[in-house]
């Protein structure tokens, strides 16, 4: 008995698929004469020099931060401060709002 009356119970053929073609990225050779330069953020630093925090800070949820151990410093956090900030002024504004229907409501 079909499950629906409208479609049949047969699987439909699928026809058999060309291969995929596969780019392979080009190497860029910069010229000796020209500098790279790098950003510290953007070589992470060694599992083994870095600490792992995880906090439960209550209506902000789970925060992971990796600090470096000889300087302290945070070297990445999960979610980043700024989205932190945001979420703090939405939540402060809904409290707002909320306190004031209640003052009105009375």
């Amino acid at each position: 008995m079909p499950l629906n009356s409208i479609l049949s119970n047969t699987p439909s053929r699928v026809p058999d698929a060309a291969p995929a073609r596969v780019v392979q990225p080009r190497l860029q050779i910069l010229p000796a004469s020209q500098p790279v330069l790098l950003h510290a953020a953007t070589t992470p630093a060694p599992a083994a020099a870095q600490d792992v925090r995880v906090q439960w800070k209550g209506s902000e949820g789970v925060i992971v931060t990796f600090t470096d151990k000889k300087s302290g410093e945070v070297v990445r956090q999960i979610p980043p401060e700024q989205v932190l900030s945001v979420a703090r002024f939405i939540r402060q504004r809904l409290d707002e709002e909320a306190a004031s229907k209640d003052r009105t409501q009375s």
